[in-house]
């Protein structure tokens, strides 16, 4: 049967990878994000001692997060209202952790940056509220790296720091093939740490009850795991 949510998935041999025996079938779920996260910072080319600030720490927020470290970026800047996710940020080496519902985050990126900016802001949050705080965050000859995805319009979009600054926005969409291979050594080198992402797993029968737990529990919800069989 083709599809997810089911005990079996027919694919196309070409798009299936072997997986260490090492990394469990929880880890595994992560590897997918994780490519996504590196082919969007491939497309911004962050580069070691460049300043990169991630906006959003869910599970890609905190991905972007530490690859941005492993590229060697400093700092590195975490944005969220969460505090319990802003704590695994830093877990996770983020020279900067910015709890955006008391402090203000342009403010605190100049601060970290010496009141330069930002080299590269990566908004992992999808909300479109968050396009021009973004611009405003970035130093001259900044990208701005649009990550998250939103339906919703952006409604304050500045053009003359685009102008001004000469900013460069990229779009990032999924990952190409390419990505899947250095994601999975990424986890099973244990170079990028999804310990704890995890928050609760569900039998393929309860997949109903998982996905009330998310919309009930979201602001405490990492990610779910829907097991086929076990």
């Amino acid at each position: 049967m083709d599809g997810s949510l089911a005990e079996h998935v027919v694919l196309p041999a070409s798009y299936l990878y072997p997986l260490p025996a090492h990394v469990s079938l929880a880890a595994a779920t992560l590897i997918e994000t994780l490519a996504t996260v590196r082919h969007a910072q491939e497309r911004a080319r962050i580069a070691p001692d460049e300043s990169v600030v991630v906006l959003g720490q869910g599970v890609a927020g905190l991905l972007h997060t530490q690859l941005a470290k492993l590229s060697g970026a400093r700092p590195v800047v975490a944005v969220s209202r969460s505090p319990w996710k802003l704590e695994l940020a830093r877990r996770r080496h983020a020279d900067r952790v910015v709890n955006s519902a008391h402090e203000d985050p342009i403010a605190a990126v100049r601060d970290a940056t010496a009141g330069r900016g930002a080299d590269v802001v990566v908004d992992a949050a999808g909300d479109p509220a968050l396009i021009a705080p973004a611009i405003e965050m970035l130093a001259p000859g900044g990208r701005l790296v649009v990550y998250g995805i939103s339906h919703r319009p952006v409604s304050d979009f500045p053009t003359f720091p685009l102008y001004f600054k000469e900013l460069t926005i990229y779009g990032s969409r999924a990952l190409t093939p390419g990505d899947f291979a250095p994601a999975i050594d990424l986890v099973a080198s244990g170079a990028v740490d999804v310990d704890g992402f995890i928050t609760a797993s569900y039998p393929l029968e309860r997949v109903a009850a998982a996905f009330e737990e998310y919309e009930r529990s979201a602001d405490s919800v990492l990610r779910l795991v829907i097991v086929p069989r076990g």
